[in-house]
């Protein structure tokens, strides 16, 4: 009837003998219905088929949608080499260790996946309990949020800068653009600091004053692996997110009925987009009320438990 969770810091354990008898030991004492590892980092490790118990592996992200993001920027022929190395030594590894598992993502995985059963259950974001108010006379802005070390992040931000706020600032001269996130370098600061009607913020302690001060976020992303978390919290603040197709991914009923007004692929249609919901403040209303329920619908901490009970269900009949 209750989650009992024990937090394990795995990189302690030099071998897996002793994550492994550890584990077991718990198991034994608790006898659990459900045995759910939190990532599989862990799980990889552990020999599964000893337990009575159903056995659930978060997997979260795709590992092999990980591993190829990793790669997706090294040319050399030793590099695909070791790429292609570790996939077929992946593959025939998870296809044994994970037999009669519960393999659970947090989008759709890759069709290798198909015949094991995934199980998808959405990223979430807790919910803020934000009140939006957009004060009277407020210069337009957007912003950009996220880790400003991760190259994604950085691919972003460049083809932002260089390809679509000029053509949002044609049109709304006054418009200004945020660039908030943890480890931004010097160098990048001051690169971005020269760009017309842009903040460079950084860091920053609590959302709320950023979500505060801006109508849109956007983020162009092309590259990179799993859920765009970040899309999920502009939501949350009750913020609407244009993005491309790829940062969709994962994030399809988030968007369902708005996408038309907040996904695009091109400089010149992203730009687009932008433009319409700041020079349209019933829109750009309407957009965020759907997607704040559409937040609340699936990513929250009760869609979760939900999809979890659902999970839960089919495990007993089964």
């Amino acid at each position: 009837g209750g989650l009992l969770r024990y937090k394990i810091d795995y990189k302690r354990f030099a071998h897996e003998a002793a994550l492994q008898a550890l584990i077991t030991s718990y198991v034994k004492a608790w006898e659990p219905a459900v045995l759910c590892f939190r990532h599989f980092y862990i799980a990889n490790r552990v020999q599964l088929q000893q337990f009575n118990a159903k056995v659930w592996v978060d997997m979260d992200d795709d590992p092999f949608e990980i591993l190829a993001t990793r790669y997706q920027h090294r040319w050399m022929l030793r590099r695909w080499a070791e790429h292609a190395y570790k996939m077929s030594f992946l593959k025939r590894f998870y296809r044994s260790h994970y037999q009669n598992t519960t393999l659970i993502f947090a989008k759709a995985p890759l069709p290798f996946w198909a015949d094991m059963a995934p199980y998808v259950i959405p990223n979430i974001v807790p919910e803020p309990h934000f009140n939006k108010e957009v004060l009277a006379g407020a210069a337009p802005a957007i912003a950009f949020i996220g880790s400003m070390s991760y190259p994604p992040n950085i691919e972003a931000v460049d083809f932002l800068l260089h390809r679509v706020w000029p053509l949002v600032l044609a049109h709304i001269p006054n418009a200004q653009l945020l660039l908030v996130g943890k480890e931004m370098s010097q160098q990048q600061q001051q690169a971005y600091s020269t760009y017309p009607q842009v903040q460079v913020v950084g860091e920053v302690p609590n959302m709320i004053a950023i979500y505060t001060q801006v109508q849109l976020t956007i983020a162009p992303m092309f590259s990179g692996s799993g859920t765009n978390i970040k899309i999920i919290e502009s939501f949350a603040f009750k913020t609407p997110c244009v993005t491309t197709s790829f940062g969709l991914s994962g994030l399809e009923l988030l968007f369902q009925t708005i996408s038309q007004h907040l996904v695009a692929n091109t400089a010149s249609h992203l730009a687009e987009r932008v433009i319409a919901l700041l020079g349209n403040p019933t829109l750009l209303a309407q957009v965020s009320t759907i997607g704040y329920q559409q937040y609340t619908a699936y990513h929250t901490v009760a869609a979760m438990e939900k999809s979890i009970g659902h999970l839960r269900a089919n495990d007993t009949q089964s």
